[in-house]
């Protein structure tokens, strides 16, 4: 189950970063911290648990994500499934989101050495 949420996030992510869709970054950080927490807890404890607290988190991502469904055109669901598939065939995937942050990390940093 949480590979399919973590599939079904990044692929949201990837329609949103298509333009279908009005999300906040903040949305897919929140989806990927509380998937994250739950795979780090399974690898404490053995238990694969998804607490109360981070369901909010996927909630938002869910409703958004059938949104998307509804008005993304099949050729930008299948780009973003490519998109995907690419970065889930790599040895050591990187998150797409976590890659999207650090950039902006970079953006802002630059912007502020810059004024």
């Amino acid at each position: 189950m949480l590979n399919e949420l973590t599939r079904l996030t990044y692929l949201s992510f990837y329609m949103w970063k298509a333009g279908i869709g009005e999300i906040d970054l903040a949305v897919y950080q929140a989806a990927e911290d509380a998937l994250n927490q739950a795979v780090a807890g399974a690898e404490r404890t053995g238990v694969w648990h998804l607490p109360e607290s981070h369901i909010r988190a996927l909630e938002q991502m869910l409703v958004a994500y059938d949104g998307q469904i509804a008005t993304v055109s099949a050729r930008t669901y299948m780009e973003a499934v490519i998109r995907l598939d690419r970065v889930l065939s790599q040895n050591t995937p990187q998150s797409p989101v976590a890659k999207m942050l650090a950039t902006e990390q970079l953006k802002i940093r630059a912007a502020g050495f810059n004024s």
